[in-house]
């Protein structure tokens, strides 16, 4: 599988699911060669928040919250210029799963000018549904949690979430994904 442009995955840690209650506070992504899935820079950084920012209870147990880290990060509108300096817009957005990923994105880019779906191509790769439909292929009847994913594929557990880590597991989930197909190794 060729893609038509670079793909960066993206993974964006939050205090909570809800993008227009909750907020970003660390990214991570990688770009990947369209041709290779070869990973060519990456890129991490806290973002900045004020102290009393609303945090869901699944985040604290799934994220390791370092307020200090937070409070001395860049502020949301450096963290974005410093992603589009570094990918520009000429790729394609991936992310783990895209509706919760690209909200967020989409409100750190809003922060600096910029629009989704018109710097970038609204069309976003989602990965699970990718690994999904991978696993329904293999005869699985249920639906896969991404630990399942990662682990099935020999990645280690995770414990806490840190977003270029997470990056980095979902790209080598894709890349043995197209090397399967690539092989054969899916039914059809």
């Amino acid at each position: 599988m060729i893609f038509t442009k670079d793909l960066v995955i993206v993974d964006i840690e939050s205090s909570g699911s809800d993008p227009y209650t909750h907020v970003p506070i660390q990214i991570g992504a990688v770009l990947l060669d369209r041709e290779t899935l070869e990973e060519k820079k990456s890129f991490t950084s806290h973002i900045h928040q004020d102290a009393h920012f609303p945090v869901e209870q699944w985040a604290l147990k799934k994220i390791q919250i370092d307020y200090s880290a937070i409070a001395q990060a860049p502020t949301p509108q450096e963290v974005a210029e410093r992603f589009v300096q570094m990918f520009g817009f000429d790729v394609t957005i991936a992310a783990w799963v895209v509706a919760f990923d690209v909200a967020f994105l989409s409100q750190l880019l809003k922060s600096v000018g910029y629009q989704w779906g018109r710097e970038y191509d609204h069309h976003a790769l989602d990965l699970f549904t990718l690994a999904w439909k991978y696993f329904l292929d293999q005869g699985w009847e249920t639906v896969p949690e991404s630990e399942e994913v990662f682990q099935y594929f020999g990645l280690p557990p995770r414990g806490f979430h840190d977003a270029l880590q997470d990056c980095r597991m979902e790209a080598e989930v894709l890349r043995k994904i197209v090397e399967a197909d690539t092989r054969g190794l899916t039914r059809r």
